[in-house]
């Protein structure tokens, strides 16, 4: 706020002006970029053809204080912070190998050149040639350490090499900080719920960075009070990550939000997705069927800005708790668009249909009736209509539509690779629409698709694929079959990752035999 004002003349004690540093909870100096951007707003534009500028400060830091206010000044290198993010995202594309190409990647760099013109700004004290390449040994191994730490990277003992782990692998795919998939990789369980995943995401070293401004501790334990999840007791109310976790809630309940904070909620949602992704990577990593489903789910609600316990129909326009009791509590997307015959081939019959039903059923206006009838025809339905189950020598035709009172299974071998081909079709004047309808988030949003297969009675999750659909389109998912011989039901879900209530899931029933040996391998 105090850089912020253009005033005639401006004093600055520097003893006196001090930052919060929020990480180590004690007070800290103002920056000196800080104290030149004050110093700028000194004057009020297309009033005074001169300023003043005064800074009060000790005699000891006089000298110190004019030195960089009269001259240029200098710009330094934040690599070291950063640097095993760099290095990791590196060995991922391969163009690091070794220690020593670590090594000739800071020597290319603007930190090499700074290290050895203001040694001591980089903690330095001995400035001789071979300090400073002692000192840049050690920062090789610390990065290579906490890369190792964070499960990231590999270090293959015999060639001296340095090849990309997964987790490092997730982390640079997604530019995340390889702390975070470090806390992921701690933090994620099995079985974790949405509650669970919104307090992991909040918490993360992603979030480190939001800021938490004078007085917001006390605003942050209003928004506690009103908020559906709460913090545990003793949470720090002045933490980057109780605000970020508050943010999260607010959006998904539409709370209104003070102009600050609405800002610092854009930035946190900007980056939501990509986090998100990688959360479901590490869950596909470890074979987590239950986690996976719910980290999409929590997709889902953010795009939309419900809770994945409302009722599917709030997400339309005008609809309120009461509208949905007249219109029908059983009733869901799908099932309102059919009723509604907004899947037919005569769209704008039935969307004026549609809109003379919606206001005889409900005390809405036509203007909202109609607003809630086109987002009903934005809102995609997936509709399957093949479905086969294949490996190298045979083809199985999958009855994803039968009795479940009565399966039928097909038999399969152990540890073989099957492919199941999924031939589906969406439906609607908007098929062919690659970005998702996410009227309540802030920005735009590509609309994806995730396949899983799993099994809910093992709990394992036995393939994962991303992909987009628009019309229609033939998923092929390759997976391999368990080596536990038996009756198996594989479940195969295919979920939104921008939609919320139109997931859809079919049954394979699978009885699993022990592999054949071909008559000519060798035993």
């Amino acid at each position: 706020m105090y850089n912020a004002l253009s005033v005639r003349a401006r004093g600055i004690k520097k003893n006196r002006i001090k930052e919060k540093d929020k990480k180590n909870f004690k007070f800290i100096e103002i920056k000196l970029l800080d104290v030149l951007q004050m110093i700028g707003r000194a004057g009020r534009p297309q009033f005074d053809d001169s300023a003043v500028a005064v800074i009060y400060v000790q005699d000891i830091k006089k000298n110190f204080y004019k030195r960089f206010l009269y001259e240029p000044f200098p710009v330094e290198s934040s690599l070291l912070m950063a640097l095993p993010n760099h290095v990791n995202a590196e060995i991922y594309a391969g163009t690091i190998a070794s220690e020593q190409h670590v090594m000739e990647y800071i020597a290319n760099t603007y930190l090499y050149r700074r290290l050895f013109a203001n040694p001591s700004y980089y903690g330095v004290v001995d400035t001789t040639p071979e300090a400073l390449t002692q000192f840049l040994v050690e920062v090789v191994d610390n990065c290579i350490e906490e890369l190792v730490l964070s499960n990231c990277i590999i270090i293959n003992e015999d060639e001296q090499s340095l090849i990309s782990a997964p987790l490092g692998a997730i982390a640079s795919v997604y530019y995340l900080n390889h702390k975070t998939v470090r806390f992921f990789a701690s933090s994620l369980t099995p079985t974790a719920t949405v509650e669970e995943l919104i307090k992991v995401l909040a918490d993360c070293p992603e979030y480190d960075e939001i800021p938490v401004r004078h007085n917001e501790d006390q605003i942050n334990g209003h928004l506690q009070q009103i908020m559906p999840l709460k913090l545990p007791v003793d949470a720090a109310l002045d933490s980057s990550h109780t605000k970020a976790f508050l943010l999260l809630e607010a959006h998904l309940s539409h709370i209104k939000l003070m102009t600050d904070y609405i800002t610092d909620q854009r930035s946190m949602l900007d980056q939501c997705f990509r986090i998100l992704n990688a959360m479901l990577d590490i869950s596909i990593l470890h074979k987590w069927l239950s986690t996976a489903l719910s980290v999409i789910i929590l997709m889902q609600m953010i795009a939309q800005a419900v809770w994945h316990t409302d009722h599917p129909l709030l997400v339309v326009p005008h609809f309120s708790e009461e509208i949905i009791e007249r219109i029908g509590t059983d009733l869901t997307i799908p099932i309102l668009k059919n009723h509604f015959g907004l899947d037919k081939a005569n769209i704008e019959q039935a969307r004026k249909k549609a809109v003379k039903k919606l206001l005889d059923m409900t005390v809405i206006d036509e203007f909202q009736a109609t607003e809630a009838v086109d987002t009903l025809l934005k809102w995609p339905i997936l509709q399957p209509r093949k479905c086969v189950l294949c490996d190298t020598n045979q083809v199985f035709e999958i009855d994803y539509l039968q009795d479940e009172r009565w399966p039928k299974y097909i038999t399969a071998e152990s540890d073989m690779l099957y492919r199941m081909l999924f031939t589906v079709e969406l439906i609607g004047p908007y098929k062919f629409e690659t970005n998702a309808f996410c009227p309540r988030f802030h920005k735009e949003k590509t609309a994806g698709w995730i396949v899983i297969i799993g099994e809910k009675d093992t709990g394992e999750l036995l393939c994962c694929k991303k992909l987009s659909i628009t019309g229609s389109k033939q998923l092929s998912i390759p997976f391999r079959m368990p080596k536990r011989l038996g009756r198996h039901i594989f479940t195969t879900f295919i979920m939104s990752d921008s939609y919320i209530g139109i997931d859809q899931e079919y049954n394979l029933h699978c009885d699993i035999v022990e592999k054949k040996v071909s008559d000519n391998s060798i035993l």
